[in-house]
C-alpha cells in the first residue's frame, strides 16, 4: 500500500526505541513523529531519542486515566490556543 513498510523485530521488550530508530536509519528516514501513549513516549525520552516535544494541555482535569510522560527538557516556546496551551520542549543538551 503506497509507502507502507512492515519491519519485523525480535525481542520487543528491550531497547525498543533504539531498535525502531536503527530501522528508520537503515531506511534513510531522518524525521518521525511519535504519537503514542506514556510507555512508548517514555522509552524514546529516556533513550534521549528526541529533539522536540509538542504538548497540548487543555483546561479540563481528568480524575482517572494514564499520566502523561514527564519530559526531560526545557520549555522553548508556549502558545495559548483558545482554552488550550501548546508547550514546546527541547532536550537539555540542545539549549
Amino acid at each position: 500500500i503506497g509507502n507502507v513498510h512492515f519491519v519485523q523485530m525480535e525481542d520487543m521488550h528491550f531497547y525498543l526505541a533504539q531498535k525502531i530508530a536503527f530501522q528508520l536509519y537503515l531506511m534513510d528516514i531522518q524525521s518521525v513523529i511519535i504519537e503514542g501513549g506514556a510507555v512508548i513516549l517514555n522509552q524514546f525520552i529516556t533513550a534521549n531519542l528526541w529533539d522536540e516535544a509538542r504538548i497540548f494541555t487543555g483546561d479540563v482535569e481528568w480524575e482517572n486515566g494514564m499520566l502523561a510522560p514527564k519530559t526531560i527538557g526545557n520549555i522553548t516556546e508556549e502558545y495559548k490556543l483558545g482554552a488550550d496551551t501548546l508547550t514546546i520542549y527541547k532536550p537539555n543538551n540542545q539549549i
